[in-house]
């Protein structure tokens, strides 16, 4: 087994599929990074003006007033009036853009599918590419056992998964955290990144969940474009048409589950309908919150890995290889 994995990840690293999926993930870090500009440039000088006149303008509009205040008082004593009103401070009237550690969370966050996106992609290439060229059946003279087959394959599609991912994430990160130093901008304390090496870890559990449904649906439909339509149909049916026609279902998607397990908690709403006392014959309806938390969003997950991977292996060992 351990010498038929390092077979495969020296397989799968030297695929094109693998390095053209990472230039794509890094083009998206690239473009986290460009989108960020706003938030980190320091302001120009035509809006600093524009900031200044509009508090100007708020102050001599709230001297007015409060002349108006008083002089009302003064006539109607009975009158409570709160005549001692201020302006906001000059600060509250220029944008001065999200701070580093909101924009770092924010981009790590928008991570999670593109990382887990790409694992799939190359999973299923690596897969349905050995039964395209047909040197399927060939490996199985070098590794006879078809179950060490699909397991050394998927161990090194997960495997090599993760190293896509932290790079992904790190060229984000010290490209944001350059961008804020080339602004004068500060980059916060060490506190910033508690939180995001949380999310982190819990996006490469995702992204190795997803490498395993990768390789499970090519084991068992052996053609990309046969995976790609159980995709489309799934996302189709399942995540954009049940929500809809069933609510109650919405915790058998993957995006409910998934985004309850990056945040900790994913929320929907069903509409419950009782009898109302005063009309019986009008129903009385409200909509009901209800909660996936992460860990049931995370049981979720893995128990669809694992049943995509149980498929992936039974089609394997009862279909011919040709």
């Amino acid at each position: 087994m351990t010498r038929a994995l390092r077979a495969e990840l020296r397989r799968i690293r030297l695929r094109t599929v693998t390095w053209l999926m990472l230039g794509l993930l890094l083009v998206v870090a690239a473009g986290f990074v460009a989108t960020s500009w706003d938030d980190a440039r320091p302001r120009t000088a035509a809006e600093l003006a524009a900031a200044h006149e509009a508090y100007e303008d708020d102050v001599r509009t709230i001297a007015d007033m409060v002349v108006q205040c008083r002089a009302l008082r003064e006539k109607n004593p009975d009158f409570d009036l709160d005549c001692d009103l201020k302006a906001n401070p000059e600060s509250s009237y220029l944008w001065s853009g999200r701070s580093f550690a909101d924009v770092l969370a924010s981009a790590v966050d928008g991570l999670a599918a593109p990382l887990a996106g790409a694992a799939l992609v190359v999973a299923v290439s690596f897969v349905t590419a050995e039964f395209g060229a047909r040197t399927i059946a060939p490996w199985l003279v070098v590794v006879p056992r078809r179950t060490r087959v699909v397991l050394s394959k998927t161990s090194a599609a997960a495997i090599a998964s993760v190293p896509g991912a932290v790079v992904t994430v790190a060229v984000t990160a010290l490209g944001l955290m350059a961008l804020y130093a080339a602004c004068g901008r500060s980059v916060g304390a060490a506190g910033v990144w508690g939180p995001v090496v949380g999310t982190v870890g819990r996006e490469l559990v995702l992204v190795v969940l997803a490498a395993v449904v990768g390789t499970g649906l090519a084991f068992a439909l052996r053609h990309a474009t046969a995976v790609l339509g159980v995709l489309v149909w799934w996302v189709i049916a399942v995540e954009v048409t049940l929500p809809v026609v069933l609510p109650g279902w919405v915790p058998v998607t993957v995006a409910t589950n998934a985004s309850a397990w990056l945040t900790g908690r994913a929320t929907y709403t069903v509409e419950q309908c009782t009898p109302d006392p005063a009309q019986p014959t009008t129903p009385w309806c409200q909509d009901v919150e209800h909660v996936v938390g992460g860990g049931q969003g995370l049981m979720a997950l893995v128990v669809l890995a694992v049943v995509v991977a149980l498929a992936g292996v039974l089609v394997f060992k009862r279909r011919d290889v040709t």
